[in-house]
């Protein structure tokens, strides 16, 4: 953000990352000839610029210098927790290494998406954002928040919790279904029998627009829904962006953390003109939203 450009070209690498997982994940057989073809022609991974990005930042470590963009201590980062796993021979250097790439691919365009989204649809609404304001203003004068806010305070604020799962609802980051195999002996779901070793899944898309579980207005942005319902089904498809059951987004918690954290600090000191209330959105295995924006401080 400092620099405003794409540092190390991180950014353009996992976007070449998720495409190709996008297209390859049809055809999983695709993926070791698109290697080998790619390695005989010499051309580089589409991971090279995020790998060395990582080895830097893992050597430097090592080395006792401080990890670029890190402040405090070094082991007080999340690589440094890992590597001293791996120096008391808890996992290999490769595995540590996978982790951080991982972490780094899947943890940071999902959160941003999120956001993204969540202050469009704020800032497009402005009854909506009033009320929010209203809402931390007055917690603030009561002295029940911080500044910063803290995570503990923000999931007491009714309102600002039901413009996230609104947000999250109206536009989840993952834009396919994260099927499961069904186990031995096969499954009733909904009266339908899938036999063992059938995939099966739900798309949040479908699921967040379905006007049976949240109504006529489903594809309409309104927080209130979550504040006065009474449906079992909406309560039980709230956290649904971040996938279902004991392989659900690992997370899940500290991207709420990140929402409940960001978002208030943001609309309380800025206003966001959209260009034009639009949005374009550029759909592979993640919905990313693109839209201009003139950002404001008030404060």
């Amino acid at each position: 953000m400092e620099s405003n450009t794409d540092v190390h070209g991180t950014c353009r690498d996992i976007d070449a990352v998720w495409h190709h997982a996008a297209v390859v994940g049809l055809i999983p057989s695709l993926h070791p000839w698109i290697v080998r073809i790619s390695t005989l022609l010499g051309l580089p991974a589409v991971t090279a610029s995020l790998d060395k990005l990582i080895e830097r930042q893992m050597r430097k470590y090592m080395e006792g210098k401080q990890p670029e963009g890190s402040e405090g201590t070094a082991d007080a980062t999340f690589m440094g927790a890992l590597l001293k796993l791996q120096q008391k021979g808890k996992g290999t250097y490769e595995e540590i290494r996978l982790c951080l790439s991982i972490n780094i691919m899947a943890g940071s365009d999902t959160t941003a998406i999120s956001l993204s989204s969540i202050l469009f649809y704020l800032y497009t609404h402005q009854d909506t954002l009033r009320q929010l304001r209203t809402e931390l203003d007055e917690a603030a004068q009561k002295g029940i928040i911080s500044d910063p806010i803290k995570f503990q305070e923000a999931q007491k604020l009714p309102y600002l919790q039901a413009v996230i799962k609104e947000g999250l609802r109206l536009h989840p980051g993952v834009g396919t279904q994260l099927t499961r195999v069904v186990p031995k002996g096969g499954i009733v779901i909904e009266n339908q029998f899938f036999p063992e070793g059938a995939e099966v899944g739900v798309n949040g898309w479908a699921l967040y627009h379905n006007q049976g579980v949240f109504g006529k207005d489903a594809s309409e942005f309104r927080p209130d829904r979550w504040l006065t319902t009474e449906n079992e089904d909406l309560g039980a498809a709230g956290s649904f962006a971040f996938d279902a059951g004991p392989r659900s987004c690992i997370g899940k918690n500290f991207s709420m953390l990140e929402l409940s954290k960001a978002i208030p600090q943001i609309v309380q000191n800025f206003d966001i003109e959209i260009k034009d209330g639009q949005w374009e959105n550029d759909c592979w295995w993640f919905v990313k939203p693109k839209y201009k924006a003139l950002v404001k401080r008030i404060r």
